[in-house]
């Protein structure tokens, strides 16, 4: 009989884990969507701090008496659960049954301390953000851009997805969608096929040279580059839910100074890690970007069957003007 299974047969209060570092991961259990609350297992597992768990270890193997609290008051509730999408939209003007679509997600996990900056509060507020500005100029866009803050995302893109399958019949009216799910960074690029580049170029282009950073000592410019894919990268966010159905969406390319893996779904993901300035730029970014493709004489291209997907990636679009950085890609 294996260890593990000798100690699931003793009377234990519970059972101590350790992430292996100085973070407390939060998230989903494998299969959680089959899970029967009255078949769940009664011991209490609980995830530490690596040091902490060391700390334990190291008295224990000294014999010493270890007595440990937690504050379990955890809440298991039978579902289905009704959860909604927040949705605001400026009418347009000219075509408003065409929309072009910026948005986040407000559902975070509800971790120890966490507060869900990273993920995804700076990118919600980024859309609030966004929206207050072009009503606070008057803006008469000619299609409609709708702001959309997703529920459900950390659960599997629900709110997304749901959304596109509710209102399936208008995805061809749909130009593009963007989605600011990738940390506290600025919205440094967007990675695109190459017939949607100069559009997007040319939407994302009044932000350059304006946001300079002291601390970066550079300018929060944005770097549209060729991706040699049919459509944009998937990816693992609300972007992907209209990519599937052949609606441009993009998750913004991520880039500045912020460690995102230090606040991503753990204890540290608390409002001290928003910067400023980084949301400052994001949010002009995404209502100039939003409103300039609203304006445009076309919706975004989208590619046909004729176009292919290459194994390649992430040529760059042109050379940068004077003055232009050239950021990373979000890797997450």
């Amino acid at each position: 009989m294996s260890v593990q299974e000798r100690v699931a047969l003793l009377p234990v209060a519970g059972y101590i884990s350790t992430s292996r570092d100085e973070r407390v991961w939060t998230g989903g259990v494998n299969g959680w969507r089959e899970l029967n609350l009255d078949e769940l297992p009664k011991a209490p597992h609980t995830v530490i701090r690596g040091s902490d768990y060391d700390f334990i270890n190291s008295r224990l193997a000294d014999g010493e008496s270890i007595e440990i609290e937690f504050n379990l008051q955890h809440t298991l509730t039978p579902g289905p659960i009704d959860c909604h999408n927040t949705i605001a939209e400026i009418p347009g003007t000219t075509w408003p049954e065409q929309v072009v679509i910026i948005g986040a997600h407000l559902d975070s996990w509800d971790g120890p301390g966490s507060q869900g900056t990273t993920d995804n509060g700076t990118g919600s507020s980024v859309t609030l953000e966004a929206a207050r500005i072009l009503m606070a100029v008057g803006a008469k866009p000619k299609r409609t851009i709708r702001f959309i803050n997703f529920t459900g995302e950390e659960q599997g893109l629900l709110g997304s997805k749901g959304y596109v399958d509710l209102h399936k019949d208008d995805m061809p009216n749909v130009s593009c969608v963007f989605v600011d799910d990738g940390g506290t960074n600025y919205e440094g690029g967007l990675g695109a096929p190459a017939k949607m580049v100069e559009m997007l170029a040319a939407a994302t282009a009044p932000v350059n040279n304006v946001f300079y950073s002291d601390t970066d000592k550079k300018f929060l410019n944005v770097n549209v580059h060729t991706i040699k894919r049919r459509m944009p990268a998937s990816g693992g966010s609300d972007h992907s839910s209209f990519n599937s159905v052949g609606v441009p969406g993009f998750f913004w390319d991520e880039v500045g100074r912020a460690d995102y893996g230090y606040g991503w779904h753990t204890q540290h993901d608390k409002l001290d890690l928003a910067i400023e300035e980084y949301l400052r730029q994001s949010s002009t970014c995404a209502a100039v970007t939003a409103y300039r493709l609203a304006c445009a004489d076309t919706l975004l291209p989208r590619p046909g069957p004729e176009d292919k997907d290459e194994e390649s990636e992430n040529t760059p679009a042109r050379a940068p003007r004077e003055g232009r950085s050239r950021p990373r890609q979000q890797g997450e």
